[in-house]
């Protein structure tokens, strides 16, 4: 009997889990896994649901076309471009007629980030900037925004902290937060390549152990609380207890069958489609 409740347990864990996922983050999991048939096959159940807001449906729709785009290895890059710049017309029609829409954000900012990795100029800041203000909109509106948590640790993570507004601790908390909420390994992957970039020693997690506490207890929005997660006083990691943040990305590893070779650099965090 036990064994029966332990079963529904773990089953209705996993439905509640893919329940809480918003249609575009679903539609986007299948694809980034791989599961192209599954992903298709989902992409015109949501455009055909006559419960799915007509934002909700030109988020997807836009999303769609920008991996069309993106993936059409026939297109030069002056036509990759000129088609997201259509998605993007197309993206901003679903934030801006539903403003409480995350999807519609996440769209916009996919399609900001991707603009800008195909220029790859200084200039492309800007995109990046306002990816990331879709990306927080989005998640401030969903606490269970996997999509937009994931792009915004990479982007904290990754764009450099002097000249921009680049920020490991911020990437690493924003990552722990999804790892709680989702613990995929592709989560874990992503975690404990930026724990390495972080890379603080024992010493230095405690100093700043009251000032994150302290933020996170006074954060005034879903985004602010997952910028300071560890204050929150979850553990990520249990097995060891590890301490500093090198042994905490090793301990991640073992325990998802990693190895270091699989999330050293930006490989560990590359979005694409």
């Amino acid at each position: 009997m036990r064994k029966h409740l332990f079963i529904l347990l773990l089953l209705t864990t996993a439905l509640l889990t893919a329940y809480a996922q918003t249609p575009l983050n679903r539609l986007d999991s299948l694809y980034f896994d791989g599961d192209v048939e599954a992903a298709s096959v989902y992409a015109e159940k949501v455009l055909n649901d006559p419960n799915q807001s007509a934002s909700q449906k030109k988020a997807v729709s836009a999303y769609l076309e920008m991996r069309r785009f993106l993936t059409d290895t026939t297109l030069s890059g002056r036509e990759k471009r000129t088609g997201l710049d259509a998605c993007l017309l197309l993206a901003e029609e679903a934030a801006t007629s539903d403003p409480v829409c995350a999807d519609a954000y996440y769209a916009r900012g996919l399609n900001r980030m991707f603009a800008a990795n195909l220029v790859r100029e200084f200039s492309s800041l800007n995109n990046i900037t306002d990816a990331r203000d879709d990306f927080i909109r989005a998640y401030n509106l969903d606490k269970h925004h996997y999509g937009s948590l994931s792009e915004l640790s990479g982007i904290y993570g990754y764009m450099p902290e002097f000249i921009t507004f680049g920020d490991r601790n911020i990437a690493v908390n924003l990552s722990k937060q999804l790892y709680v909420l989702r613990g995929s390994q592709r989560d874990a992957r992503q975690l404990a390549a930026l724990l390495l970039r972080r890379n603080w020693s024992a010493r230095k997690r405690n100093s700043n152990r009251s000032t994150v506490t302290d933020a996170y207890r006074t954060a005034a929005s879903p985004f602010e609380a997952a910028a300071s997660f560890e204050g929150s006083g979850q553990t990520v990691v249990t097995e060891n207890n590890p301490d500093d943040d090198r042994k905490e990305a090793e301990s991640l590893c073992r325990k998802h069958s990693l190895t270091f070779a699989e999330i050293s650099g930006e490989t560990a965090w590359s979005r694409d489609f």
